[in-house]
């Protein structure tokens, strides 16, 4: 079976919020089965809420 070689930086999704312009790449988790990418969705979730919640204190 030949190695299909994927460019970094994969662009699965692209739209703009505002003026700012999002890019979302599947790098991180293109080989992933179904529970590292929920583990994934879970750990990011918990970062943006932290985030979020420091953001509101200010």
């Amino acid at each position: 079976m030949e190695e299909i070689k994927r460019k970094e930086n994969n662009i699965v999704e692209e739209f703009k919020l505002g003026n700012t312009k999002i890019k979302i790449c599947d790098d991180y988790c293109y080989n992933c089965v179904s529970s590292e990418v929920k583990d994934i969705l879970i750990q990011m979730a918990r970062r943006a809420l932290e985030h979020f919640m420091a953001s509101s204190q200010k």
